[in-house]
């Protein structure tokens, strides 16, 4: 759980609350590696080190040879990660360690980088994921807007923003799941977790004036204090002119709460400022069940494979209008998710869903799609 303390930015790990929000957040640290860097190759063995060689020639890569058997290189093409990826094999890799030297190259600074070797092949799969740095750096993540349809009238009561990033250097779109494992991976959940905030309030600003609310989804894991978090929202909210009234933070892998005490503080910090909070994934289990009594969120979001399963086993069927049944004697709201069909619909219609969203109405978009298939909802109140 990553708590804000008042503290330097030389504390790793740890949040630099300040007046104006978390000082350590604030900042994505730069690479352990630039364009003047050099890279240090130790082979443990001469197969290793003939491989090596190899294929940094083959690639027309420069590099100098240190007299310890050391394969120093002296440049920092961009393609080095690939070249090395895909050049040796897993036992290669596995065979060679490598650090960093970002300062002139000596005995002294080789032999601290020596130190500081670990295997290549955990050093290449942090490079693979150096592709968050600039996004989060130059602010390149954006949001699709998911409707939230009101299963009373049809009426999109809410959207759902979707984070998306695209890729550095291409027109690739990035989902979200990418996005927070490469943060992970790196060490920026905190830094993400604050840019993504913002950059949904800022997706949902053009729709301000309408009555609909917004969700934004967070992590467990990133949760801190909740006054310097909500400060930060709070001040985006202001920026953009969107009422703190119509946001909805959506808890997502519920399965990583690792203190649930902390999080109904945060919760109930959250509401007592007018933000409304939801559950994502609700399963039928037990423990999702006691989630639902301890966090009394406004909202509830069903599991889609409960749903899906429902469709055709009718003990599956029984367990989700228990879930509902239980949800709606806590005052929780539900919402069914992931719905592609009209059967699905059917399913969550017959459980008592007061919102639904999938596929089926419509599918993410900025601006926001039109909702369609809205007439399945009016016939079934109707035949109600």
């Amino acid at each position: 759980m990553h708590e804000c303390k008042t503290t330097s930015l030389n504390t790793p790990g740890v949040c630099a609350a300040t007046a104006e929000g978390c000082a350590l957040c604030d900042i994505v640290p730069q690479a352990p590696w630039g364009e003047k860097s050099s890279l240090l190759l130790l082979p443990q063995d001469h197969d290793a080190e003939t491989v090596v060689e190899n294929v940094l020639t083959a690639a027309q890569i420069a590099f100098t040879k240190h007299h310890t058997g050391a394969v120093l290189i002296t440049s920092w093409p961009e393609t080095i990660g690939a070249v090395l990826s895909d050049g040796l094999s897993n036992a290669t890799k596995e065979s060679v360690s490598a650090s960093v030297i970002n300062h002139e190259v000596s005995d002294k600074t080789l032999l601290r980088a020596a130190a500081r070797c670990r295997p290549l092949s955990s050093f290449l799969e942090r490079m693979q994921y150096e592709w968050v740095r600039p996004v989060l750096t130059n602010n390149q993540l954006f949001s699709m807007l998911h409707p939230i349809v009101s299963t009373k009238d049809g009426s999109v009561f809410a959207y759902e923003m979707l984070l998306r990033a695209r890729k550095p250097g291409t027109s690739e779109v990035i989902g979200a799941w990418p996005i927070i494992e490469a943060c992970e991976k790196l060490h920026l959940q905190h830094q993400l977790d604050q840019r993504a905030r913002e950059c949904a309030i800022r997706s949902a600003a053009p729709y301000r004036n309408s009555s609909q609310r917004f969700f934004i989804n967070f992590l467990p894991n990133t949760i801190y204090d909740p006054e310097v978090c909500l400060r930060t929202t709070m001040q985006a909210a202001d920026e953009y002119d969107v009422n703190l009234n119509l946001l909805v933070f959506e808890i997502v892998e519920t399965e990583r709460i690792a203190d649930m005490a902390h999080l109904k503080r945060v919760l109930d910090y959250y509401r007592s400022h007018g933000v409304c909070t939801a559950v994502d994934d609700m399963g039928a289990g037990h423990t999702s069940i006691e989630y639902l009594r301890e966090l009394k969120p406004d909202f509830v979001k069903i599991d889609r494979d409960i749903v899906v399963n429902a469709v055709d086993d009718h003990i599956v069927r029984a367990e989700l209008h228990k879930v509902v049944q239980i949800a709606k004697n806590l005052g929780i709201q539900v919402i069914m998710e992931g719905l592609e069909t009209q059967e699905q619909v059917g399913v969550c219609l017959d459980a008592g869903a007061d919102y639904v969203q999938g596929f089926y109405f419509a599918r993410p978009a900025n601006p926001p799609q039109q909702v369609e298939n809205v007439h399945c909802l009016m016939q079934y109140n109707k035949a109600a």
